[in-house]
Formats: structure tokens, C-alpha cells, sequence
């Protein structure tokens, strides 16, 4: 008995140490050993007042083992109490927290594998990604013809509530590549696919369409359509109605509602639309320009066109990030007030107002409420959410909202430059540069033409003190764009991480002289306040800050406020402070608006 309850407590006791398993080892072979020899002395031994004696040697009529026994009685009833305890206590302390420590570790392995697994849709799930058409014809400046009518069938299709649409900017990053059905759905995470191509002729037309159900390659659908041009809306129509009929969703629609609402029945005219749309997917100065020729053309053709008219003000008022926004602003507001008179949902149209709002009169509460209403839409998802960080979200230093609908958008867009831009440039202005850095790098990797990627990659390297990459980066941001108030600061910056104060006045010396010679660049004026800023010569700083402020631009609120969010040094200033206050980019202003949109949209 004493043996076992000297295991007992050694076992418990050598545990909680961590002690190793030779040494409880050593401990159970020790009193083995010892058992018998145990038993031998108490058979031949007893122990008398004068000390241990034989026990053939004892008088049978002096021995005390009466007496002896009755101690060890005792003692034996001692230890089986002592034993019992621990019993209870094993079983129901120990035990229980052995228990507790057992749940929670497998609780923890359990979580880190959850988290750890990519997410995956069920077999029953609807989901569905529609690529790019392939452009067959002749000609190959018709693929934008091709892309549109895919488009209108994606965001047609995204309008019902029971099936997830992939965003365009991932379904058509397959463009062009023979990858396989099954490839597509994993990284898109969808369950089915929508291809087909495109055959233009003057005015004949051959479309060919497909359903594919990722999980074994069947193809659940497919048809071609050999129509004249004029049936390209009804061609869309059929082809978004198929699919919804082979995934049985519920549509929550009378029969003749349509899906696929193109706003004008003149074909012409949404060819031009479909020009500009694509134009505008490729996001540089030259695109913008040749978008709004083609929003206008097709204005021309049917004045009552929403789409023309939400197009041509989206064109002209997202240009302005290369353009002063005072040269186009009176054309912006009847577009978009023209095009939201037709339709009140015409998502282009909202965007713009949304950007005239904030560039005219620094409303962001008003803009922001145009942004949600473009966003319950469910069309165009990706441009909207890219409106939303930075035209609203951003300036206002709203980091961790931006991220939290970044993180929402990737579910759908996993392969957009757009979102992984985002991610980087709020991870920036939060100071988290290290994480900011392969956000910014796989950007440029999707888009290696993305300047404003090249530039938030220049200036992670030089907060990282990475200072060759950093050089290296801004070389790379000059190929694309030349010299300008982007690269000039950055290399400002870039010399006082040097120690080199001589080269960043050089710096804006330089852009000062680009001022004077009357460069339209809208970033030059704040970009010089912020050489001025970082050369520590604030009221300077703040005189180019105020000077560009005096214009509509909107570089103004997309930098001036998170520029200084780097630091909280001299974030107090008077005069910084009214001009926050003046832009509704104070804290109070922020509060007001941030409550205003919740109320709105809860």
C-alpha cells in the first residue's frame, strides 16, 4: 500500500515538473526490487523494544506483536485514508482540469485547421464565374465587343440574391489562357463556369455559350445563337435566363422582368457604351480620354441613354486624378444628374457624383451615401468598393473599415490589382509597412502597368529603410509615368532617409520650378506641401497645403490628411487644424459623417 501511494505521488509530482519518463521508470523497478525483500524481513524478522530480532529467536509469551500490529493497523488505515483522498482528488480536480487543458488543445488544433483551410463551397451551393467571350472576329479591336456582352450578362445575373457571381475583374483575368474548367472554380471558388465566343460580321452576329459544372467538366448547357446585330439584347437576355433555369434559382421575378437591362434599344449606341466601358477598365489617362469620345458618341446616338450619360461623367470626373477637375467639373454634374434622372441606380452616374461631392464641396457624408446606394446595387462591385476606400474611407482615416470591405470584396475578386492596391495603401497609412509590402507586390505582379501600385511600393521600401529597393521601386514608377510630383517626392523622401537634406530641397526646387512653368499636374501642389512637411518647415508645408485647397482637387483629400497621419507630430497646429476642419477631415466631421451613413444604411 505504501508503495503504491509513494507511486502515486511521485508520478503526480514528476509530471508537473516535466520531468523524464526514466525517472518514474527508475522509481517503479526500485520498489518492485524491493517488494520481496520487504516480504522476507517482515516473515523472518520482528521488531521487539530491544531492536530487530530473529524471530525464532523470540520468547512467543514476551513478543509484542499484538501491539505492533495494532500500530500497524493504524498505520495501514493511515495510509489507506491518505490514499482515498488522493483518489478524490485525482478524480475529480485532476481529472477535470486534465479534461479542460484536453478540450481546449483539441479546440485550439481544431480552430488553427479551420483557419488554416482555404475556404470551400458546398456541392449545393449556386456560384458562378462567367469569363471573358472570346473574341472570334476578324478583327481583333472587337474583343471589347465580346468582353461587354459577357459583362452585362455577369452583372445581370449578379442581381439574384440566391447566386454568387465571381467579380469581372477575376473572371476575366483568364483571358487568353487555356486553363482548365476545374483550375478556374478552385481559385474563383465557384461550382460552375460560363464561357463562349463571339463572332461579329457587319451586321450579323454568332455567339456561342456554355454552362459548365466545375466538379466533373459536364457541360450542363450550351447553345449558339446566329442573329442579326439588332438581337444582341435579347441574345444577352437568353443566355442569362438558360443558366438561371439550369441552376434553379429562384428568380423573385415576374417572367417579363428582365435580367439583362442594357437601357436603350439603339444598337449603335450600346456599342459605343461597351467601347467605353472597356476603356475605362484599363485605368490610365489615355483610356480615360478615349472613353468619354465613346460614352459621347453614344449620347448622340439615343439621348436618353442612362448608361451613356452615367459613363461620360464617370470618365471625365475619375480622370481628374491626371487632370484638374476644375476643367471638367460643369461636365460632370449634368451628366450624372442627367443619367440618375433615367435610372436613380446607374452606378457610374452615383460614382461621379459621389467624386464631384467630395472635389467641389469636400461633402463626404453626401458622397457616401451615393457610394452605398451604388454598392446595394450589386453591380460593378469591384469599381464601387475601390470608390468607397479611397474616395471615402481612406481620407478619412477610416483604415480599418477600408479593410474590413477589402477583406469582403477578395471573397468574390481574388484576382483583382484593384483590392490587393487597397490593402496596400490602407496598411501603409496605418503604418504597418511590412504588410503592406506583398499586398503592393502582387498588385504590381497582376498589373505590372499600375503606377500608383509602383508608387506605394516605392515609399514601403523607403518606411521599411530599404533604401536600394526603395531606388530601384521609384525607377520603376518613372518608366511608367516620367518625372512628376509622385516620383519627386518620393525621391525627396528617399534622401532624408539618407541623411542627404541638400538633394530633397533639390527635390523641391525642382517641383516649385514645374509649378511655375504652369504644369496642370493636380498631385504637384500638395506633394510639394509634403516635402515642405517632412523637411520639418511646417508653416510652409501648410501655405502649399492651403494654396490647394483653393481648387478642386482630389489629391487634396485623398493625401493631405493621411500624409500627416504618419505622424502626430504638429497634428495639433492651428492652422493645420482649420484646414482640416474647412476639408470636413476634422474628427468632429469625420464622427458626423460616419453616423450619418450608418443611420442610412443599417
Amino acid at each position: 500500500m505504501s508503495s503504491w501511494l509513494l507511486a502515486q505521488v511521485a508520478d503526480l509530482v514528476l509530471d508537473n515538473i516535466g520531468s523524464p519518463d526514466w525517472v518514474m521508470q527508475t522509481i517503479f523497478l526500485v520498489l518492485a526490487l524491493g517488494f520481496p525483500v520487504v516480504v522476507f524481513f517482515s516473515w523472518a524478522y520482528e521488531v521487539t523494544p530491544e531492536g530487530i530480532k530473529r524471530d525464532s529467536e523470540i520468547d512467543r509469551t514476551q513478543s509484542i506483536t499484538n501491539v505492533t500490529g495494532r500500530k500497524l493497523d493504524r498505520a495501514i488505515t493511515a495510509v489507506l485514508v491518505v490514499a482515498l483522498a488522493y483518489f478524490a482528488y485525482d478524480k475529480f480536480v485532476l481529472s477535470a482540469a486534465r479534461d479542460a487543458e484536453l478540450v481546449e488543445a483539441t479546440t485550439k488544433a481544431v480552430s488553427r485547421e479551420v483557419v488554416e483551410q482555404p475556404e470551400q463551397i458546398a456541392e449545393n451551393e449556386k456560384s458562378i464565374a462567367v469569363l471573358a467571350f472570346v473574341n472570334m472576329s476578324a478583327d481583333p479591336e472587337q474583343e471589347y465587343f465580346s468582353d461587354g456582352i459577357a459583362e452585362e450578362i455577369l452583372n445581370g445575373l449578379a442581381q439574384l440574391p440566391d447566386l454568387r457571381v465571381a467579380a469581372r475583374t477575376s473572371a476575366f483575368s483568364f483571358k487568353g489562357q487555356n486553363i482548365d474548367i476545374r483550375q478556374v472554380g478552385e481559385t474563383l471558388n465557384v461550382n460552375y463556369v460560363l464561357e463562349g465566343s463571339v463572332r461579329k460580321a457587319g451586321d450579323r452576329l454568332r455567339i456561342t455559350a456554355q454552362l459548365i459544372s466545375v466538379a466533373d467538366g459536364y457541360h450542363l448547357w450550351s447553345e449558339t445563337y446566329a442573329r442579326q446585330i439588332d438581337d444582341i439584347f435579347a441574345i444577352q437576355e437568353e443566355i442569362a435566363r438558360a443558366v438561371v433555369g439550369e441552376l434553379e434559382v429562384t428568380l423573385g421575378l415576374a417572367k417579363e422582368a428582365s435580367l439583362v437591362q442594357q437601357g436603350t434599344t439603339n444598337t449603335e449606341a450600346y456599342n459605343w457604351f461597351l467601347r467605353g466601358k472597356f476603356y475605362i477598365g484599363q485605368q490610365s489617362p489615355d483610356a480615360f480620354e478615349k472613353a468619354t469620345e465613346s460614352y459621347s458618341r453614344a449620347i448622340e446616338l439615343d439621348p436618353g441613354f442612362a448608361g451613356g450619360h452615367g459613363g461620360l461623367a464617370y470618365g471625365l470626373a475619375y480622370g481628374a486624378f491626371f487632370f484638374p477637375y476644375s476643367q471638367v467639373a460643369e461636365t460632370v454634374r449634368p451628366a450624372y444628374r442627367r443619367a440618375l434622372a433615367i435610372d436613380e441606380y446607374q452606378t457610374e452616374a452615383l460614382l461621379a457624383k459621389a467624386v464631384d461631392l467630395v472635389s467641389s464641396d469636400y461633402n463626404f457624408a453626401k458622397a457616401e451615401q451615393a457610394v452605398l446606394k451604388a454598392l446595394q446595387t450589386g453591380k460593378n462591385r469591384t469599381l464601387v468598393t475601390d470608390a468607397y476606400w479611397w474616395l471615402i474611407l481612406q481620407p478619412q482615416r477610416r483604415f480599418d473599415e477600408a479593410l474590413d470591405l477589402l477583406a469582403i470584396a477578395e471573397k468574390s475578386d481574388p484576382l483583382s490589382p484593384l483590392i490587393q492596391q487597397g490593402f496596400g495603401s490602407n496598411l501603409i497609412f496605418k503604418r504597418e509597412y511590412q504588410a503592406a509590402l506583398p499586398h503592393l507586390e502582387t498588385a504590381l505582379e497582376m498589373n505590372p502597368n499600375d503606377s500608383f501600385a509602383a508608387w506605394l511600393l516605392s515609399l514601403t521600401h523607403v518606411r521599411l529603410d530599404q533604401l536600394d529597393e526603395a531606388e530601384a521601386a521609384i525607377g520603376q514608377l518613372e518608366a511608367l509615368t516620367g518625372t512628376n510630383a509622385w516620383s519627386i517626392s518620393t525621391w525627396a523622401e528617399l534622401y532624408l532617409a539618407r541623411g542627404d537634406e541638400t538633394s530633397a530641397r533639390d527635390m523641391v526646387a525642382q517641383a516649385i520650378a514645374l509649378h511655375d512653368a504652369g504644369s496642370e499636374d493636380p498631385a504637384l501642389v500638395p506633394m510639394i506641401g509634403m516635402i515642405y512637411w517632412y523637411l520639418g518647415e511646417v508653416d510652409e508645408a501648410i501655405n502649399w497645403f492651403e494654396r490647394g485647397t483653393e481648387t478642386p482637387n482630389l489629391n487634396n483629400t485623398a493625401f493631405i490628411p493621411i500624409w500627416l497621419n504618419r505622424s502626430t507630430i504638429n497634428r495639433n497646429h492651428p492652422r493645420l487644424q482649420a484646414l482640416l476642419k474647412k476639408m470636413n477631415l476634422d474628427d468632429a466631421s469625420v464622427a458626423t459623417a460616419k453616423a450619418a451613413a450608418a443611420s442610412q444604411y443599417k
